[in-house]
């Protein structure tokens, strides 16, 4: 799925020979009333997804990268309806099914796009977010696999540009090693580590954080707060 969307602007499901065989694949063709974003709708919405939500050009407006099914997304959204979330992820299934679920909450501060996480320069205009969430990425534990590992520093380049000054990142993982380079990189950012933020007030524990408690797997957990 990350090589077909190597390019956010070209549409993931060209590429499917018979794409109404898988239903997440018609569903978010369709659109179905839901806010989704894929390919070709990402193109010019750079500076513009507050227009795009039908949000004021004040109105907070935090990504979460790696919404899975939406369950905290919407959580998020349902009681902050006073700041604009945005979720992404990188499969058919999770796009839709988070967008769907806001649909049924009746969500109109929620859209959910099909992108990689990698382009979020080019899908962002600088300082567009007020900040943004990054709950239990995919770890690639194995050492020859680290380099697959979304946050680097040159993925912290990119957040320090889409990012508005005094904005804020919060982080999670079960992954130890994964969470200590995370705090190097943010450390190589400037970064100023904060127990809470502003912004969202709440635990919310994710889907994921839920599984790994009930195996006695701790959560290392960091939030921050850019610099002016």
């Amino acid at each position: 799925m990350l090589k077909t969307l190597s390019n956010p602007f070209k549409d993931p499901t060209a590429a499917i020979p018979n794409p109404s065989s898988n239903p997440y694949v018609s569903k978010l063709q369709v659109g179905s009333g839901a806010k989704t974003y894929y390919g070709e709708s990402l193109n010019y919405k750079a500076g513009k997804w507050r227009c795009e939500l039908g949000l004021s050009n004040e109105t907070p407006l935090v990504l979460e990268i790696g919404c899975h099914k939406g369950r905290t997304l919407n959580s998020l959204a349902q009681d902050h309806p006073e700041v604009g979330f945005l979720g992404m992820d990188i499969t058919y299934k999770r796009v839709v099914m988070s967008a769907e679920r806001a649909l049924r909450k009746n969500l109109a501060n929620v859209g959910v796009m099909m992108c990689n996480a990698n382009h979020i320069d080019r899908v962002f205009a600088p300082g567009e977010l007020s900040g943004i969430l990054i709950f239990f990425p995919d770890p690639w534990p194995k050492s020859k696999h680290s380099k697959h590992r979304l946050f680097s520093e040159d993925f912290g380049a990119k957040l320090l540009t889409v990012v508005k000054p005094g904005g804020f990142l919060w982080l999670k993982t079960d992954e130890p090693a994964y969470f200590q380079a995370m705090v190097d990189v943010t450390a190589n950012l400037k970064l100023e580590k904060r127990e809470t933020i502003d912004l969202i007030t709440g635990r919310y524990c994710t889907t994921f954080e839920e599984k790994f408690t009930k195996l006695g797997i701790p959560t290392h957990e960091a939030k921050y707060r850019f610099p002016d």
